[in-house]
């Protein structure tokens, strides 16, 4: 795993990237519900939010585990990322220096994930914390940067700090779509956005949500029967991220560490049978 790293990443730093993010992959998407729906997220997230930044000419972001920075580039400007999500952190400090991050789509790093629903709770509540700090620091700065320097990169970067509202506002439009269809006369309804739109609009937004990773799985070769099973397991698994990013957002300002247990010992051989 670390030779295709290693050599494929590389071929990024000889193209004049310094920083360099891989493919992450699940090297126990079978064991839970859990892990295979986080196998579906990673999936879907190296297809629709990596690769297609890199097809646009944007810059990646630094997902933590699998990625590589040029030593000269450390020693010029430091590390310095103290929130809790140190990689988004950094991509950013990145972007206020006009770097981009590049993708190895071909670089694959096989993760461990979380098997129990409490073990994931806990590291995507430390996932939120430290993006809603991240983007308390340096929305400002990079949307500044982005009109400043009209930088449509920058741009992307800075919207992408804007996650955790995009979760709530799905969460909220999703729950709000479920009460037009059963109590359409709740006060709720008609004091909200949704009387003005046609009755099903918020409907097809939700779907559509829904429908975006079986076509990312299936552009990345990853959509089988099983797949398909266990996706309405991943469809409650995405809901969680609601209430997950709102407790985030409160406590962005703890910088309490909880660790995640890495416990599975498979071999790369067991991998490919």
């Amino acid at each position: 795993i670390k030779v295709s790293f290693y050599k494929n990443g590389s071929k990024k730093a000889c193209e004049g990237h310094q920083a360099i993010q891989g493919y992450i992959d699940s090297k126990n998407p079978k064991d839970t519900w859990v892990s295979y729906s986080y196998a579906v997220s990673f999936w879907g997230i190296c297809r629709l939010f990596q690769q297609s930044r890199a097809n646009l000419g944007l810059s990646c972001q630094l997902s933590g585990t699998g990625f590589a920075v040029k030593s000269n580039l450390i020693k010029e400007m430091g590390w310095g990322a103290t929130c809790l999500t140190e990689d988004i952190e950094f991509t950013m400090k990145l972007a206020l220096k006009n770097i981009k991050v590049g993708w190895a789509g071909d670089a694959i790093v096989y993760d461990e994930k979380p098997i129990t629903f409490t073990q994931s709770w806990k590291q995507r509540k430390r996932w939120m914390q430290g993006q809603a700090d991240v983007g308390c620091k340096y929305l400002a700065k990079v949307l500044k940067k982005a009109v400043k320097e009209k930088s449509i990169v920058t741009l992307d970067c800075a919207l992408y700090l804007l996650q955790p509202l995009r979760i709530v506002a799905m969460g909220y439009i999703t729950i709000m779509s479920w009460m037009q269809n059963v109590y359409p006369d709740s006060p709720l309804v008609l004091t909200s956005l949704f009387q003005y739109f046609p009755y099903h609009f918020w409907d097809l937004i939700v779907i559509v949500q829904f429908l975006w990773n079986p076509l990312a799985l299936y552009a990345e070769k990853k959509l089988s029967i099983e797949t398909l099973l266990y996706y309405p397991a991943y469809t409650l698994f995405s809901l969680t991220w609601v209430p997950i990013a709102i407790i985030g957002f409160i406590n962005k300002d703890n910088k309490d560490w909880f660790h995640t247990q890495h416990t599975r010992k498979i071999s790369i051989d067991e991998m490919k049978q």
